[in-house]
């Protein structure tokens, strides 16, 4: 992790570079930043979430700043260009912080609406805009009422890192990588997952007490997703998990639920199988698990869907034009946009 005086001289030699204070909050998503041409101050408060590193290596170009109580503590002659906001909980110290320095507010979202909200709740929630918003999905847009302004930016894995093993066969069993997944059961699907792999050779892998505990490393990580042969989805409420991603670009075969967005990810039959039950996702695990080769053929063309939309050379791409809009847009943009 680069210090504060490095960024610093960085900044100033490079003036064009943006700078922008933001939240630790899904480091594997967060990671994929390091290309971008932008330096990511992150918050140091007494609620901050600190960055947990067996999930990722931080970024070169994320500096984790002086604790602060309230606001982001950045170091003096760093100009901050805007303030980013990965969710709702996070939005109004954001918009404060945005407010104090007189810059935008870049909301994205990496979650849905929770189903459980009244509908007073879900107006309050979409109406917690950005100056820009980003989704990671056109399900999850249209979920939170945006429009043709918002940027759509599909979730990007390291395909390099994430790929299929040289040689050698995979192990039979149903990967699985969710993080405390017992107390997400409903976003995430434990129930499911336990009705739907009875009788199936499992391998799961994340912070879950009492059930699994979280790869030691991110090479850990990908050895195990290149080393088995299925991994199961059973997401309810997620828009689109990077984990499937991984799973994809690793070459596995993928049986998912099918919610949200998984469609635009899976094409069932072609690149992996959408199940709309436990039992069907249990039918279709034996079925596999019984013919290696079709797994592996089904597995290349996930593969090859994943290095095709979801490389870091479109998102870091992508995420460049976001942050320059962004930069550049007047305060009164979100007056004339199509969404106002």
């Amino acid at each position: 992790m680069p210090d504060i005086a490095s960024i610093l001289k960085s900044a100033v030699r490079k003036t064009d570079r943006i700078n922008v204070p933001t939240f630790v909050t899904h480091e594997r998503y967060q990671s994929a930043w390091g290309g971008v041409d932008a330096n990511f101050f992150l918050w140091n408060d007494e609620n901050a979430k600190p960055w947990m590193r067996q999930y990722a290596p931080m970024p070169a170009n994320h500096i984790l700043l002086p604790f602060h109580p309230s606001t982001p503590n950045v170091p003096v002659g760093i100009d901050i260009d805007l303030v980013i906001t990965h969710h709702l909980s996070q939005y109004d110290r954001a918009l404060q912080a945005a407010t104090h320095l007189g810059v935008p507010l870049l909301r994205l979202e990496h979650c849905l609406p929770d189903e459980t909200w009244s509908p007073e709740q879900v107006r309050f929630a979409k109406a917690k805009s950005g100056d820009v918003n980003v989704f990671i999905t056109q399900h999850q847009l249209k979920a939170w009422g945006g429009c043709e302004d918002d940027f759509v930016i599909y979730n990007a894995i390291d395909t390099d890192l994430f790929r299929p093993r040289d040689g050698g066969s995979r192990d039979p069993v149903c990967l699985s990588v969710v993080n405390d997944w017992i107390k997400r059961d409903y976003v995430c699907g434990f129930s499911f997952w336990k009705l739907a792999t009875k009788d199936l050779p499992v391998r799961v892998l994340g912070d879950t007490p009492g059930l699994s505990k979280a790869a030691a490393n991110v090479e850990e990580l990908a050895d195990a997703y290149r080393s088995s042969l299925l991994f199961l989805c059973t997401a309810t409420n997620s828009s689109l998990p990077t984990t499937v991603l991984e799973a994809m670009a690793s070459g596995c075969c993928v049986v998912a639920y099918r919610a949200t967005a998984i469609e635009e990810a899976i094409e069932h039959g072609v690149n992996g199988f959408l199940v709309d039950s436990p039992e069907e996702m249990n039918a279709t695990v034996k079925r596999l698990l019984a013919n290696p080769s079709y797994c592996e053929m089904i597995g290349a063309a996930a593969r090859e869907r994943a290095v095709g939309r979801h490389n870091l050379d479109v998102f870091v791409e992508k995420w460049s034009q976001a942050l320059r809009l962004a930069v550049d847009a007047p305060w009164w943009r979100k007056q004339w946009s199509s969404c106002a």
